[in-house]
């Protein structure tokens, strides 16, 4: 302000006029101070500073760039010149951009959407959908049409192969780190195995087809996927023996921690009979593991809710397949 004021004296008789009469002083500080004036100062140098920075930038100013083309438009430069009338009459506007820019951010928290560039993201994902996951809901029966690939954020699915006698047992496990569905991108048609939601959480579902072409025409959503499906493989393949092999209190400790890496939380809904279920032995033998692992001071299950207490001594106690599994997923991070 006194920069101005000396600036505009000197325009008038130069810097002595100023000083030299108290009378000028007090009327031309009296000007410059009226609120008319500097809300029109405070708009000239917002105009100014947004002018010089449209010069030196790029002139589309991206809130996030994982945003969908046409959110992408809404933050960018009025060709016109007109964006400080759009900025000055549209503040809901812009608090819907940034509530979207938010929404996008979060859903990038599964792995695989995390991985892949924002260019892709707004190629071949803007179609996805948030979905809401149950607790025992069934995404997908044997012989079921792969219709969709559902991007895990929150919670566990578990993959199970299920008998004739509808007996099941777990060949795999789906958490942030993945996808329920991924044989499609493969060129399958119908599910082999149950997919089931063992505990409740969120995901983002997309179209299978659409899913494929991503997966057909980018090299880099091809990577990403193809590193998770080695995984599950991988782990599939070290469950067939961990069953055949190691005790029920060795598979169910690197059960727990399974599921408690992909949750992220201490506290988990469970039950005996569907962890016998996951683990393909009868209800009574979990139940006694449960109960010895609970005197251990491993864990605490009360009212169907289990929660773990010594997470390292539950390591002690799984078998050496959790090791295993722990590396593969945090391969995926």
């Amino acid at each position: 302000m006194w920069g101005l004021s000396v600036g505009a004296a000197s325009l008038i008789g130069g810097p002595q006029s100023l000083y030299g009469s108290g009378h000028f002083s007090l009327a031309f500080t009296y000007f410059f101070s009226r609120p008319k004036f500097l809300s029109m100062l405070g708009f000239l140098t917002r105009l100014s500073s947004r002018t010089q920075r449209a010069q030196t930038h790029n002139p589309k100013i991206i809130v996030n760039q994982s945003l969908p083309r046409h959110l992408q438009a809404i933050t960018a430069d009025d060709p016109s010149g007109r964006w400080w009338q759009r900025e000055a009459r549209a503040p809901a506007l812009r608090e819907w951009v940034r509530l979207m820019a938010s929404a996008t951010s979060r859903s990038t928290q599964n792995n695989l959407l995390a991985a892949l560039p924002p260019a892709e993201l707004e190629r071949y994902f803007s179609e996805i959908r948030p979905v809401s996951l149950a607790q025992r809901q069934v995404l997908y029966e044997p012989g079921a049409p792969l219709t969709h690939v559902y991007f895990i954020k929150e919670g566990v699915v578990s993959i199970l192969t299920k008998m004739a006698d509808a007996t099941t047992i777990e060949v795999g496990m789906i958490g942030i780190e993945g996808a329920v569905g991924t044989a499609a991108l493969l060129g399958g048609e119908a599910s082999s195995q149950q997919a089931l939601v063992q505990v409740s959480g969120s995901a983002l579902r997309m179209n299978a087809a659409e899913c494929k072409i991503a997966f057909d025409q980018s090299p880099a959503v091809r990577a990403v996927m193809m590193r998770f499906i080695e995984a599950l493989f991988n782990l599939s393949a070290q469950t067939a023996a961990c069953n055949r092999l190691h005790t029920i209190e060795q598979r169910c400790a690197r059960w727990l921690l399974m599921a408690h890496d992909r949750l992220q939380d201490d506290i988990m809904p469970m039950i005996h009979e569907f962890l016998a279920s996951m683990l393909g032995v009868r209800r009574a033998g979990v139940t006694e593991t449960a109960g010895e692992l609970q005197r251990s001071g491993l864990i605490r299950y009360h009212h169907g809710r289990l929660t773990i207490i010594d997470r390292k001594g539950l390591e002690a106690t799984a078998c050496e397949c959790y090791r295993i599994d722990h590396n593969l997923f945090m391969r995926l991070q």
